[in-house]
């Protein structure tokens, strides 16, 4: 993902306001570009542990057609269970 495009999605992800979060779904759900699902999943990691966001990851974790969106959302999961970064493997590419 560009810094440019970073940037918008901090300043989107980091606010309490919950169109920000919807569109956050809506992206990691929908988007054509693998690398704004990648952005997505990312930022959703911060709310993995609520319901919604969970199930989107749940999903992505699953049937998402990039490998890196896949990993990342399974990665948020693995740590909203409790899993420390230390106890996941990290894939080559990711290192």
């Amino acid at each position: 993902m560009a810094p440019e495009q970073l940037s918008r999605w901090e300043v989107t992800a980091t606010g309490p306001d919950f169109r920000a979060f919807q569109a956050l779904l809506a992206r990691l759900e929908t988007d054509p570009s693998p690398s704004i699902r990648q952005g997505a999943a990312w930022y959703l990691l911060r709310t993995a542990d609520e319901e919604r966001s969970s199930q989107a990851l749940r999903a992505a974790a699953a049937e998402d057609e990039d490998v890196e969106v896949r990993w990342i959302a399974r990665y948020a999961l693995r740590l909203a269970q409790g899993e420390t970064s230390a106890d996941i493997d990290v894939p080559r590419g990711f290192r």
